[in-house]
């Protein structure tokens, strides 16, 4: 890559159903260490408390937050239990806000921080991420689209906080190792520098 292209790990979606479908051959609650999300529902009654993770409010409108820190939880993340516990109160899915993941890199504990973000509008990055979803909303097994994904921000070292270069974030070497780890969850998304402020998406595709 030159320094007008470069790449960067990515997960290609936003919502936690389609993260545990797309990271089935791992156990990806073993790496989950902290996330927050949101789903909307219009004019439903539920418990304000369906889930230790989860808090209904509102009147109207329903506004359901996920939270797991397992820092102060002290238990591993149950991702099949949340997605069971939304979906019995009416929601389709939970949005992610920000995802962090935790595991050795080097022989060093890093937590990998993910955070939502949109797409460039119109870019092959976008339509990779509208295709697999407007797929699953056909058959049912989502109720919204949202053209958002996870780019992974930062990798912090625990406990020191020390930064991973940019340089070895988007390093392929990096990338294929991290996809590899998450079960094909990560996957590598071009971008271009069109100025000091302004990048384009262009691609998602798998690390080769």
């Amino acid at each position: 890559m030159t320094d007008r292209f470069f790449s960067r790990a990515v997960i290609p979606t936003n919502s936690l159903y389609l993260i545990r479908e797309k990271s089935k051959k791992i156990d990806i609650n073993d790496l989950i260490y902290y996330l927050k999300g949101t789903a909307q529902k219009m004019d439903r009654s539920f418990k304000s408390k369906p889930h230790r993770w989860l808090t209904v409010i509102g009147k109207t409108q329903k506004n359901c937050y996920l939270n797991y820190n397992r820092k102060t939880m002290k238990e591993k993340f149950d991702i099949d239990e949340i997605i069971e516990a939304v979906r019995e109160i009416g929601f389709g899915d939970v949005w992610l806000q920000e995802l962090r993941l935790r595991r050795r890199y080097r022989s060093t504990p890093f937590d990998f921080i993910h955070k939502n973000a949109p797409l460039t509008p119109g870019s092959k990055a976008e339509i990779y991420v509208l295709k697999y979803l407007i797929q699953l909303q056909r058959e049912g097994q989502i109720d919204k689209i949202h053209a958002r994904h996870l780019p992974l921000i930062e990798c912090l070292s625990n406990p020191r906080g020390a930064h991973l270069a940019s340089e070895d974030m988007g390093s392929l070497e990096f990338i294929k190792w991290y996809n590899k780890i998450t079960g094909g969850l990560v996957m590598l998304k071009t971008v271009e520098k069109v100025s000091e402020s302004t990048f384009k998406d262009l691609g998602i595709t798998e690390p080769e």
